[in-house]
């Protein structure tokens, strides 16, 4: 058992977006899904996982999903948040 921590980034995409969430197949593991914050649909992009106090750089944390965002021409990122999250093995 660990602790697990991982970024997500919500951005204005100014675009029609989907409806339900996606998880990448291959590394590096990212999740998109949309949410309604003040009346705005934001596109929330999530992952740079790793293991609670490693060190980790803002390549491998934000800004792997500040490229991801580039990727699909989205030029604004509106809030960065960071979670931790309990893993267990059984």
């Amino acid at each position: 058992m660990y602790q697990s921590t991982s970024y997500l980034i919500a951005v204005d995409t100014k675009k029609t977006l989907f409806n339900g969430m996606y998880i990448s197949a291959t590394n590096p593991i990212l999740s998109f899904r949309t949410a309604n914050y003040n009346g705005k649909e934001l596109l929330l992009i999530g992952g740079g996982e790793h293991k609670t106090g490693q060190p980790t750089s803002y390549q491998n944390s934000y800004g792997m999903l500040e490229e991801e965002a580039k990727k699909n021409t989205i030029q604004i990122v509106k809030y960065y948040f960071v979670g931790t999250l309990e893993i267990v093995f059984l």
